[in-house]
């Protein structure tokens, strides 16, 4: 009887045994039919993430070069105001911004 019992366990462990490398026989394959389509969609994410970001890279350039030309536009704007200043207005005011940052002699009073 226990000759029965034993030999009832180890055709069972042995059973147990070859399920679990049947089912990993299956899993194995499944895997292997999977991977193309798995690696196929990773190809395409990385195609749509490459496209994503030349768009950025391009919205970003263009809004760097809008950017600039208003800041050339302005200091063009700026110098042109600049160049009409005449040498005695440019006078009076160099006298007045030197005259709050130096002290006046006694003999400029």
């Amino acid at each position: 009887m226990e000759d029965n019992t034993l030999k009832a366990v180890i055709e069972a462990e042995k059973e147990i045994q070859d399920r679990v490398e049947a089912e990993k026989r299956r899993a194995e394959q499944w895997l292997e039919q999977k991977k193309p389509q798995i690696q196929q969609d990773l190809k395409s994410q990385l195609e749509k993430l490459l496209e994503a970001n030349e768009q950025i890279k391009t919205r970003i350039r263009a809004d760097a070069e809008e950017q600039a030309s208003e800041i050339i536009s302005k200091a063009q704007t700026r110098a042109a105001e600049l160049s009409r200043i005449t040498p005695e207005r440019l006078q009076q005011v160099v006298r007045r911004r030197l005259s709050c940052i130096l002290p006046r002699a006694e003999h400029d009073r």
